[in-house]
């Protein structure tokens, strides 16, 4: 994602050791506690995964909003896409959108049986294809524009 952004959008990362919301909530608690943090410009919020992007969207609801502070409109994007969590909770509009990571169990059943049975060199390396939940051309129009960076985080 951060290789593809338009420059124009400015992405907060969050990051955790504690992959919950509990972790994510007290992740932005702790920022939103800094000086900078209440001058810093973001667009959106990226997070490990889906826990930590709903606990982090919690933090900034939390905090008392100054007027004019555009935190309390931030589309919060998760990772991980489980059907009961990070889809529902796009469904409800916790999360703007989640990246479906897909099990990977089968690939490397298939993987471990090819070269167990046909001797067959495994690479090093397989990668999955994620994909977003919802799909791009399915976000409704103000959250793809937020996302591309087409309209200012204070609207």
């Amino acid at each position: 994602m951060l290789e593809t952004k338009p420059a124009s959008v400015n992405v907060r990362v969050l990051k955790s050791v504690s992959w919950t919301e509990d972790g994510g909530f007290h992740a932005v608690e702790s920022w939103l506690r800094l000086s900078t943090a209440r001058q810093e410009h973001i667009d959106v919020v990226q997070a490990q995964n889906d826990f930590l992007a709903a606990g982090a969207r919690c933090a900034i609801e939390k905090q008392t909003v100054a007027p004019g502070d555009h935190k309390s409109s931030l589309p919060f994007l998760g990772v991980d896409g489980l059907a009961r969590t990070g889809q529902a909770w796009v469904r409800q509009g916790i999360l703007t959108a989640t990246v479906i990571v897909p099990p990977v169990t089968p690939h490397a059943l298939e993987a471990l049986v090819a070269a167990i049975n046909n001797r067959i060199p495994q690479p090093e390396r397989t990668l999955v294809a994620p994909h977003s939940f919802p799909e791009p051309e399915q976000m409704d129009a103000k959250s793809a524009r937020r996302l591309q960076g087409g309209v200012s985080a204070s609207t």
